[in-house]
């Protein structure tokens, strides 16, 4: 987009690492504000005016889980049940401030293994993600093939957003982006 000359503003500051989706329904509702060198922003502004907003995931917490030789794995199902519901939760309050696209990039796989507990939780867990984000017409991006977060993977990444974008955003001058990033904790 800023290649093309489409952006007319980024903003990126109400990401931050280990954030809980419970945390930015919070910052929602507290309707938080940053000062950037850029200006002040609110974030149900930031939503409200957005052409596009970007909800990403870090997931140190699951992978540490599934890398922990004592995991029960039928607790980790429940676990991310859960974890789909703070995210359902999430999207129903921020679908009341963002009428506009919303992008869910998944879940990579960080392993490498063929362990099929693993794999199998991973599918779980982007499938359960996937249906929450089909409930709110959020754009779902799948990069649940990708295990290793590199220059030419984020590249990929980056394609499989634009690939998923809708079509009508392309035909927009300018463009206000906000970015979101949680944790699941």
């Amino acid at each position: 987009l800023k290649e093309k000359d489409l952006l007319e503003r980024y903003i990126d500051d109400f990401a931050k690492v280990d954030t809980r989706s419970t945390d930015i329904i919070r910052d929602i509702k507290n309707n938080k504000k940053v000062t950037t060198p850029k200006g002040s922003f609110s974030l149900k502004n930031a939503l409200i005016k957005a052409d596009l907003v970007t909800v990403n995931i870090n997931y140190d917490d699951i992978f540490n889980k599934l890398n922990d030789p004592n995991t029960i794995y039928s607790e980790v199902y429940d676990y991310i049940d859960n974890l789909a519901y703070d995210l359902d939760n999430l999207f129903k309050f921020m679908r009341e401030y963002c009428k506009e696209d919303i992008v869910f990039i998944s879940f990579y796989n960080p392993f490498n293994t063929l362990d099929e507990n693993v794999l199998d939780i991973l599918e779980y867990l982007n499938n359960k993600y996937k249906d929450v984000c089909l409930e709110y017409d959020i754009i779902y991006v799948d990069i649940s093939d990708i295990n290793n977060i590199n220059e030419s993977n984020l590249e990929k990444i980056g394609n499989r957003v634009i690939n998923k974008m809708s079509k009508n955003l392309f035909e927009t001058w300018f463009f206000d982006i906000c970015l979101l990033e949680y944790t699941c904790i």
